[in-house]
């Protein structure tokens, strides 16, 4: 699988009029399920996927597979430190991948009768 981790996380967060701010981005793109499943190689997953931070099990779906991880370190991109968003990311992407590379496979068989 193609390393695609490398990019930049952004994350915008604060009071701005008096209303919450939360903006998170991933080379300038919302950190969403789709950049989720660019960084993992999955095709589905629960919420945004390693974005998730409602709750530390998320479910991902790569083809028929489905596999529900449940991440030790919930994430909060409202109050985790840059180094710990950082470091549960990764940890994430390291995850679930290595499940979805775990699950192809190909056989060829052949034999006379």
């Amino acid at each position: 699988m193609e390393n695609t981790t490398t990019g930049k996380i952004r994350i915008e967060r604060g009071i701005v009029n008096g209303y919450k701010v939360l903006i998170v981005k991933y080379n300038d793109t919302c950190a969403d399920s789709s950049i989720s499943r660019k960084l993992t190689g999955t095709t589905s997953e629960t919420g945004s996927g390693i974005f998730w931070t409602y709750d530390k099990e998320i479910t991902f779906v790569y083809g028929d597979h489905r596999r529900t991880f449940d991440f030790a370190d919930s994430l909060s991109f409202e109050t985790d430190s840059a180094r710990d968003i950082q470091t549960k990311l990764i940890e994430r992407i390291r995850l679930v991948r290595g499940w979805v590379q775990s699950v192809d496979y190909t056989e060829d068989l052949e034999f006379e009768i």
